[in-house]
């Protein structure tokens, strides 16, 4: 008799009957019902001694109460999952098939016009394929009895009606219109709910589960006053439309984990544009929409954005291809990402501002540092989702389950990379290299025997090791100049991650990857001049800085940084160091008109003198304007 809401105990007692009742639902106030016997007490504890009744009459009359109290915690409206996909009449068996596999459902309602008139199952569909039925409409084949509920129907009554018709899939409707609808695993979600967790009531006065966290003090510790504003205008406006908004995705997966991101993810069960429109024109701010995806993107003034989406499905036609999407809810739109921490949602609408919502146990998995799949095809679908599972393993100190690890490595068996389009693996493969320490999930693809599908000749050795681990203090270095020249640290660790491949292998890779022609220009640039550039370095003693400043002066912050990770030589890295620090950034105070003003009519010469006098500045035998301007009419005399 654990985790029991109310408990009555009736006791006769020679002539009386004795009543105790202790209780925890809000919505029960014990007390009243004591008083209807004459009794008393609290809310939550109360008694009565009754007499002229029989123990019969107290239980039918307590039951009497109970119902006139409690109204159904949830309806179907509460629990079904809107909008729900549907086929034409008209529709064949194999057609309804195709459809059941892209969409990964099991029954499709049937319609004829708006009006819902059966329902077909996989198994049936699988039947009639087999019998030389594929051709036939679904109306030959439709289930036309069946339950139906409502959206104001209770939860009990669902319950009994699926198991008493053993009906594994419930229309909800209106008017004969299909609504909603509620499958088993509904029902066993909203019983878990119920038997496990008891009611309580928040100091808001809004009841709530307590499993259902919720995440408002959290918002409230973790984000700026402003972004939590931002938050609840959010749901103020999808309230005045009357649509429901939440924040998805990485933002709430990084607020469980404790971590700083307020790149905010909003999904909306309506039109995304046309919420995205509205909440801009009452913050001033701008919209760039995709109508083709239902997407858009809020600009703020300050450049603050905000991507809204309207809640999608999406379906993949092959192994590889990019989703088609279409309009869902909130739970298929969940049910579309990547791994389990990634499918978290925050409500926003004001009523229930700050609860979570997890359909496929992604509390339990940032609880546990777990990234998991949520279908066995996951990585068949879309191969690009394991770069990323290594990318999150690596970065958050996380395990990918064992099972994930299992698929991850059939799909590499299965060889579906070279399907890939290069574009898709070169973004996942920057956006690897642009991590903290990319060294990690280079490591972990090397594990999973996945750096061939990139290149045959790539491996990951001691060098390997070695080299990203000097690319690491040099970039740590580079960070600490404060210099104001821009450089892409991604750039030097791609550089360190072809290293070990030919010039012939770095131009195969870069055709794999399908790198745009100035980017492959500037790679295949570095790895043809690297070997004689290193050749020189390493050979020159005690140089000048002018020789220095010569040598480097024509190759990027990237392959400089590059360069200076791998050659071993500590001489030959404070060179290129004092270039970097120092000597890059070495200009004449004198310019050309000054040459002018020396009678020296323009010319190539201009280029020569200038030259020679910025190497003797370079080597300290310039270094005021007179000295130079002195330095230069010597140069002109000879």
């Amino acid at each position: 008799m654990e985790n029991l809401d109310v408990l009555f105990v009736i006791v006769r007692m020679e002539d009386k009957i004795q009543l105790v009742a202790r209780g925890r639902l809000p919505e029960i106030d014990l007390g009243a019902i004591a008083r209807e016997f004459g009794g008393g007490g609290h809310a939550t504890a109360a008694s009565a001694s009754i007499k002229d009744l029989t123990s019969i009459q107290v239980e039918e009359r307590i039951i009497e109460l109970l119902r006139e109290m409690i109204k159904p915690f949830k309806t179907a409206r509460d629990i079904m999952t809107a909008p729900v996909k549907t086929i034409n009449n008209n529709m064949s068996i194999i057609e309804a098939g195709d459809l059941m596999t892209r969409y990964g459902v099991n029954v499709l309602p049937v319609i004829e016009g708006d009006m819902l008139t059966g329902l077909i199952y996989r198994e049936i569909i699988h039947k009639a394929i087999f019998h030389k039925f594929g051709d036939e409409p679904v109306t030959d084949f439709m289930s036309t009895e069946f339950e139906k509920v409502t959206g104001d129907t209770p939860f009990r009554e669902i319950q009994s009606g699926m198991i008493e018709h053993n009906q594994r899939f419930m229309p909800v409707v209106e008017d004969d219109r299909i609504i909603g609808a509620i499958t088993r695993t509904d029902i066993l979600r909203a019983l878990h709910e119920d038997i496990s967790r008891p009611w309580l009531s928040s100091t808001d006065g809004i009841q709530k589960k307590a499993h259902e966290r919720n995440l408002r003090v959290l918002l409230k510790e973790r984000l700026p006053a402003d972004i939590e504003k931002l938050l609840m205008n959010i749901g103020e406006t999808a309230d005045s439309m009357g649509v429901y908004a939440y924040a998805v995705g990485g933002f709430v997966r990084d607020l469980l984990f404790g971590y700083k991101n307020y790149d905010i993810d909003v999904v909306i069960e309506g039109n995304g544009i046309a919420f995205a429109e509205i909440f801009a024109s009452t913050a001033g701010a701008r919209v760039k929409s995709h109508q083709k995806f239902g997407t858009a993107v809020i600009i703020f003034p300050d450049g603050f954005k905000i991507d809204v989406a309207t809640a999608r499905t999406e379906y993949y036609e092959y192994p590889t291809a990019l989703p088609k999407v279409e309009v869902s809810s909130i739970k298929k739109d969940l049910y579309r990402r990547d791994f389990t921490i990634n499918t978290l949602a925050i409500k926003l609408n004001r009523t229930n501002f700050g609860y979570l919502i997890d359909f496929f146990g992604g509390q339990r998995d940032v609880k546990e540092k777990t990234i998991r799949v949520l279908h066995n095809l996951s990585f068949i679908e879309d191969p690009t989702r394991i770069y990323r599972a290594i990318r999150f393993e690596q970065r958050f100190g996380l395990r990918i389950a064992r099972h994930t690890q299992n698929l991850i490595r059939s799909t590499a068996k299965i060889d579906l990379f070279h399907r890939l389009s290069g574009k898709r693996l070169f973004a996942e493969i920057l956006l690897l290299l642009s991590e903290d320490d990319p060294a990690k999930p280079l490591a972990r693809l090397s594990e999973f025997d996945l750096l061939r599908f990139i290149h045959p000749s790539l491996h990951w050795d001691g060098r390997s090791v070695t080299i990203f681990a000097s690319i690491n203090d040099a970039l740590a270095w580079y960070k600490l100049l404060f210099l104001d020249k821009k450089y892409d640290a991604w750039k030097v660790c791609f550089y360190g991650f072809i290293d070990q491949l030919s010039y012939a292998a770095t131009e195969d890779t870069c055709k794999r990857l399908e790198i745009r022609e100035r980017l492959l220009e500037e790679i295949l640039s570095v790895k043809k001049d690297t070997p004689d550039l290193t050749h020189k370095l390493l050979k020159i003693n005690d140089p000048k800085n002018s020789m220095i400043y010569e040598l480097l002066r024509k190759h990027s912050q990237e392959q400089l940084l590059y360069l200076m990770a791998k050659i071993d030589r500590e001489d030959v890295k404070k060179h290129i160091s004092m270039y970097l620090d120092h000597l890059q950034d070495v200009k004449l105070s004198i310019t050309g008109k000054d040459i002018v003003r020396l009678g020296i009519k323009p010319g190539p010469v201009y280029t020569k003198v200038l030259n020679q006098t910025l190497s003797a500045k370079l080597d300290g035998i310039v270094k005021s304007w007179d000295e130079e301007l002195e330095y230069v009419k010597g140069i002109i005399d000879k």
